[in-house]
Parts: structure tokens; C-alpha cells; sequence
């Protein structure tokens, strides 16, 4: 579903594939699609994948037994679920109540907070790692109004208001790693840049999330 992206970065980390920790997804209509994305990755990453997802609950009845006989077969080390639309979320909870998973993803910024209530607490319930996605929002968290960063977040290393947005979902301790996309290599450099401690205080992240709601 993401072109070359994968080809590309299996290519990219050959040479230290084991230092590496390889997250995908699958998102087939039919089972047939499903058995040849999940083909497709394990041969782009020499054989393994640390955390196969599946995407947006789509064909998850078939996808999560395969998956487990993956893990049984030493192909992949996790599996997870994901979703994007809060309408799903009561399924995604029902879900993480009842499936054998390991890892959630799930949209999570300043600004869309519905996870937090309905799917964060029922991950943390069962010890799932959380993957945030979409912490910059669709492009709208990359400022935060006129003026510079607040000076609280400068002095634990945040320069741009997108170091912000993504320091702010990584201090939730129930969160694990963050999603950021960008087409540019230097955004990249600064987008992990921010996933270094010190993290945000409760209060500066309550402040940070009144900002970016008024």
C-alpha cells in the first residue's frame, strides 16, 4: 500500500539488518492479497519481521491466526492491530480486551486526544506496546500559532513547534515510539532528535494540548 517504500528500505538496512526493529502492516481485501503482502515483506527483510500489524482490522479474523503461526514459525516476533477512525475504536478496544496481541497503532497529537480515553487505558491494561501515528497531524501541528516554542519545551531541547507535537505524545509513558512521515531527510534528523529524553512534565503537556485547542 506504500510503493516501493518497503523495497527501498529493506535495500537501505541490508547491511545491519539485526540491529534494525522492522514494523509493517498488511492491508488486503482478500486473503489471496494478504498471503502475498506478507510474502513480499518477509523477503524484503531477509526473512523476518519484528512487528507484523494488522491494518485497519481489515480481514483480521483470517490475518490474526496467520500471523500467530508466523510468530510459532520464528518469522515475526509480534503482532499488532491498528486504526485510524475514532468510529472504529470501540472495536479496536474490544479487541485489544480479547485478542492474544502484543502492540497497538493508533492516531494520537495534541489535538486528536480520542485515544487516549478509550484506547490507551485498555493498552496499558494489557502491557501492549503503542505505536502513535499521525503525531503531526495531517501537517497542522508543524507550528502552534505565532511566537516561538514555549521556553519550557526549549529547555528539554525542543527547537521547532514539530519537536513539540512529537515529545508530547512520546512523554505519555504509556506510549512507545511515534510515526512522524516527512519526504525530507532533514526533517527526519529532526524529528529524532526529539524522541530523546527529557520528556515533558504532566502540566507542560496539558499546556502544550490548550495551545493547539484554542
Amino acid at each position: 500500500m506504500y510503493g516501493e517504500a518497503e523495497r527501498v528500505l529493506g535495500d537501505a538496512i541490508a547491511p545491519f539488518r539485526d540491529e534494525v526493529f522492522v514494523a509493517t502492516k498488511v492491508w488486503a481485501e482478500t486473503e489471496g492479497e494478504a498471503e502475498r503482502q506478507i510474502a513480499r515483506s518477509l523477503g524484503f527483510f531477509g526473512g523476518r519481521v519484528e512487528l507484523h500489524q494488522v491494518h485497519n482490522l481489515r480481514q483480521v479474523d483470517y490475518l490474526l491466526p496467520r500471523l500467530r503461526r508466523l510468530v510459532s514459525e520464528g518469522a515475526v516476533r509480534y503482532v499488532g492491530v491498528t486504526h485510524y477512525d475514532p468510529a472504529a475504536f470501540p472495536d479496536l478496544a474490544r479487541r485489544l480486551r480479547t485478542e492474544a496481541l502484543d502492540a497497538v497503532q493508533l492516531p494520537l497529537n495534541p489535538v486528536a486526544r480520542r485515544s487516549e480515553e478509550e484506547l490507551l487505558p485498555v493498552a496499558e491494561e494489557r502491557g501492549l506496546g503503542v505505536l502513535g501515528m499521525q503525531p503531526l497531524g495531517t501537517g497542522g501541528l508543524l507550528t502552534g500559532g505565532e511566537g516561538p516554542v514555549p521556553p519550557e519545551a526549549a529547555a528539554l531541547g525542543c527547537r521547532t513547534w514539530a519537536q513539540v507535537a512529537l515529545k508530547w505524545s512520546l512523554s505519555d509513558p504509556r506510549v512507545s515510539v511515534v510515526l512522524p512521515a516527512t519526504t525530507r531527510a532533514d526533517h527526519a534528523q529532526e524529528n529524532a532528535a526529539a524522541g530523546e529524553p527529557p520528556w515533558f512534565p504532566p502540566a507542560l503537556r496539558a499546556e502544550i494540548a490548550r495551545r493547539w485547542s484554542r
